[in-house]
């Protein structure tokens, strides 16, 4: 008699978890009296009902991912922090967002089915890269810089990735093999104008002259050996960029410092910034006093705080002002952000 009524609340809650019918108060409670006597399968069931109706709080997903890694799926993992991050993303705090990019990092790792993983290997790094000094102990374990070095056969991930490397703390050696990784890309693609112009505007941008004159020779060289029939070199066109005002809004502080470098070197006047609410919290009348006179507002779509973002587009509205995002958290998506705005699709 002991044995079986100390069965009874077990067996009660996994009649819970499979009732159509029951509250999601009470398939919360089911799912955790599952999980806590290791009946995995069943608590697994009840946490993915909650987190496909919406119910499904952190410590539900935290949960959940766990018993998709214990149980060798990594698919499964790595959408469910999709899901988490595309309807959370925008309220966690820098350190919570990088750990679930990280636990999305490993599972995609893991998942033989996924031949490539530069998206993933991206956003980790722009995210160790908000999160300041102690966020990069995640990219230098070495099994992950492993995988994020394999994506890096690209040029165009690679040129990202040196960026990204650039907001690393000098001790970690990653600034330095960056800049001489950067004029080596530079150099090695002298035929691929954008992506040796690139390079070459991120040098100048984190105060290396130098390698950034040796990457142009290059590139000048390429294109005083080229024939008209192989060359895909252009020059660079004259954009209405001159006197402009552009605020940028979220983003960490060196990525600010380096766009703003970068945009005055191609013609914006000025450059102001609203600091996500990581930073500092600020009220809508201060954003509004920022905001005026711009004549556009580049929002770094992944590095920004939902209520700054909601702050900033409010008072856009409030004063006719144009947004436009920047989907990656790097100068070159800001660049062409405030560029297609300059010269919208179709323009001549």
């Amino acid at each position: 008699m002991h044995t079986r009524q100390s069965q009874n609340p077990i067996e009660a809650a996994a009649r819970i978890v499979e009732d159509d019918k029951a509250g999601w108060s009470k398939v919360r409670w089911a799912s955790w009296r599952l999980f806590q006597a290791d009946q995995f399968e069943a608590a697994q069931r009840g946490f993915e009902r909650l987190v496909a109706t919406g119910h499904g709080d952190v410590d539900v997903v935290t949960a959940l991912q766990q018993l998709y890694s214990d149980r060798g799926e990594p698919g499964n993992a790595a959408a469910l922090v999709d899901r988490y991050l595309g309807e959370r993303g925008a309220d966690l705090t820098l350190q919570e967002r990088l750990d679930w990019l990280t636990a999305r990092f490993d599972a995609v790792t893991a998942d033989s089915s996924v031949p490539e993983r530069s998206a993933e290997a991206l956003q980790l790094l722009e995210a160790a890269a908000a999160c300041g000094p102690g966020g990069w102990s995640v990219v230098l374990e070495p099994d992950r810089r492993a995988v994020i070095e394999a994506t890096m056969q690209v040029p165009t991930v690679a040129l990202s990735a040196f960026e990204q490397y650039m907001y690393a703390p000098a001790e970690t050696g990653l600034p330095a093999e960056a800049v001489a990784r950067l004029e080596a890309l530079g150099c090695r693609q002298p035929d691929d104008w954008d992506l040796s112009r690139s390079a070459e505007r991120l040098l100048h941008a984190v105060g290396e002259p130098e390698a950034a004159y040796r990457v142009e020779a290059c590139r000048r060289a390429a294109m005083r050996h080229a024939t008209a029939a192989t060359t895909s070199a252009e020059p660079e066109p004259e954009l209405p960029l001159r006197g402009m005002v552009v605020t940028i809004a979220g983003g960490h502080p060196a990525l600010r410092s380096l766009a703003r470098r970068d945009l005055k070197a191609i013609g914006v006047r000025s450059v102001r910034e609203i600091p996500s609410a990581w930073e500092a919290t600020r009220v809508g009348r201060s954003v509004q006093a920022t905001l005026a006179g711009s004549d556009v507002i580049v929002v770094i779509a992944r590095q920004i705080a939902h209520t700054t973002s909601d702050q900033v587009r409010g008072a856009a509205t409030r004063l006719g002002l144009a947004v436009v995002t920047a989907e990656t958290a790097s100068v070159a998506s800001i660049r062409r952000a405030v560029e297609r705005f300059a010269v919208p699709t179709g323009a001549c």
